[in-house]
């Protein structure tokens, strides 16, 4: 019996296993998934959000693997409605960085737990959403133009 990893490797479309296809469409569907997974959370996190001004109180640096730069997330020092002084790292970071030591920023916050509070930006709530969607349609455009090729 011939296994079934076997045959498929045999059959091509255009030249290429058609294995590939398969690849390519399962890589853009669970990045368009989990794209559209991070701008749901991003979404219902912004319907249930008060919103606060902080201030820069400082600039954590970390590192990532096999990069030469770390990246720098502020440290963001606000106070809720109700009075609570709240500080808390972004949980996003860029180099250089986006902000400085003693710049006010806005803060988006849920009563519940102001301490998972994001800075109101474009960077910190969509960015990643959008990369992942972008990916996922980029590799369910490349497998459509391999099959439309392949016909």
């Amino acid at each position: 019996m011939i296994a079934p990893l076997a045959i498929a490797a045999r059959v091509t479309v255009a030249g290429v296993p058609s294995w590939i296809l398969w690849v390519l469409i399962g890589i853009g569907l669970a990045a368009l998934v989990f794209g559209a997974f991070l701008a749901l959370t991003t979404r219902t996190f912004l319907s249930r959000s008060l919103e606060a001004q902080g201030d820069v109180v400082a600039l954590e640096e970390r590192t990532r693997i096999r990069s030469p730069h770390a990246l720098i997330h502020p440290v963001v020092a606000f106070k809720t409605l109700s009075g609570r002084s709240v500080r808390f790292t972004s949980p996003s970071g860029s180099f250089p960085p986006e902000s400085a030591v003693g710049d006010r920023v806005a803060v988006l916050y849920q009563a519940e737990q102001p301490e998972a509070a994001r800075i109101r930006s474009f960077s910190s709530l969509w960015l990643f959403p959008l990369v992942f969607g972008g990916v996922g349609a980029v590799f369910l455009f490349l497998a459509a133009v391999f099959y439309a090729f392949a016909q």
